[in-house]
């Protein structure tokens, strides 16, 4: 499969033109003094690079304590900095069958997989590949493991098992343990329930992004009269008349149940961001890094 304008996937994997694509998009967030695998990280330690303060406590060393402070306040306080680090980065990519269905949603899915996960392992970091669809769990780390990483999720094929998202957060979190930085790829036709898949994986512990990728057909179908719908999942047949009615109904429906979506992300701290199929790969991951994603 390949990408118009040069960059995508291909047969062999992504080629030459989408790795420059994912170059540049790097050159245009990163900052030379903060490499990705020694990105500033939000725990507060004692150090001597000071962010803040706490009073003393037993086992502190001597040399963290801010001595002008004792001068000025009569007590004992330590300097804290912020421990550089490197990331763990989970990746929950959805490929149930309802992701084969428009040709778009798929190799963008994967793109942004790819683009996140490349990102990370040349900046140092380790890269999780969880599946919705699967048990597998795979891991990369570091810049040398990174073509790997690429010509893997460029071979990544459609599953043929049901969409469940908490199977696959769950083992994301008994991988991880400690918490760190999970993405959902998905277009969250989900046969379980996002919140409660989600809330074991709540803020702070976790930084949680959710990129919910729906085709044209899905955001603004073109269908009229006498139709018969299954599901490609699940093998349910349903067929009904369609008019400017049952369009219009369709569209509120979908509206309030990705603003439910998003409430839902929102209350347990993670982001939420609805794609349509056919955006440009740079329109999906640029943000997404914004958003602290992978860059801080």
């Amino acid at each position: 499969m390949t990408r118009g304008g040069g960059g995508g996937l291909s047969g062999s994997g992504f080629d030459a033109g989408f790795v420059r694509r994912l170059e540049r998009m790097m050159l245009h967030v990163s900052r030379p003094t903060s490499p990705l695998g020694e990105r500033p990280g939000s725990l507060r330690m004692p150090a001597s690079d000071v962010v803040d303060h706490r009073p003393y406590s037993p086992g502190d060393e001597v040399r963290h304590i801010d001595w002008h402070a004792l001068a000025r306040h009569d007590e004992l306080i330590v300097r804290l900095g912020r421990v550089t680090r490197g990331a763990d980065i989970s990746l929950v990519l959805d490929l149930s069958p309802s992701m084969a269905l428009d040709e778009a949603k798929r190799r963008l899915s994967l793109e942004v997989a790819a683009a996140l996960g490349w990102i990370a392992l040349v900046g140092g970091d380790r890269v999780r590949l969880f599946r919705l669809d699967a048990d597998s769990v795979h891991s990369w780390r570091g810049p040398a493991q990174a073509p790997s990483f690429l010509d893997s999720v460029a071979g990544l094929g459609i599953g043929t098992a049901e969409s469940r998202i908490g199977p696959a957060l769950d083992r994301v979190r008994r991988v991880e343990g400690r918490g760190g930085m999970v993405v959902v790829i998905s277009d969250l036709w989900l046969q379980d329930d996002l919140e409660a898949a989600i809330v074991p994986l709540s803020a702070p512990r976790w930084e949680t992004h959710v990129v919910h990728i729906l085709s044209t057909a899905e955001l603004r179908p073109e269908l009229s009269g006498a139709i018969a719908l299954r599901d490609c999942e699940q093998g349910d047949r349903l067929e009904f008349v369609v008019d400017d009615d049952v369009l219009t109904i369709y569209r509120e429906r979908l509206r309030e149940r990705t603003d439910r979506l998003a409430a839902v992300c929102a209350l347990h701290g993670a982001s939420h961001a609805l794609v349509p199929a056919d955006s440009s790969l740079e329109g999906v991951v640029l943000p997404l890094l914004r958003r602290r994603a992978l860059l801080v």
